[in-house]
């Protein structure tokens, strides 16, 4: 049911990990591992959390880390 609402199973997950851990940045490897989603999925609804707000991410060393945005209202 909340996959209706939210859209995906995969966003869904996303979210739970991100608000479970704020202060944490994952990189995609670690979160397809972490929530047992295909990476193009993963990928894709990372993209979509990016324009939202939700989440914000940066790079280090030729990999791009996410984590939670603290300052999304």
């Amino acid at each position: 049911m909340i996959d209706a609402l939210f859209g995906s199973k995969t966003r869904v997950k996303l979210l739970g990990l991100f608000m479970n851990n704020p202060e944490r940045e994952f990189y995609v490897r670690e979160i397809t591992r972490n929530i047992d989603e295909q990476i193009n999925s993963v990928r894709r609804e990372l993209a979509n959390l990016i324009k939202i707000g939700i989440i914000k991410s940066r790079s280090v060393d030729n990999r791009l880390y996410y984590q939670a945005d603290q300052n999304f209202k």
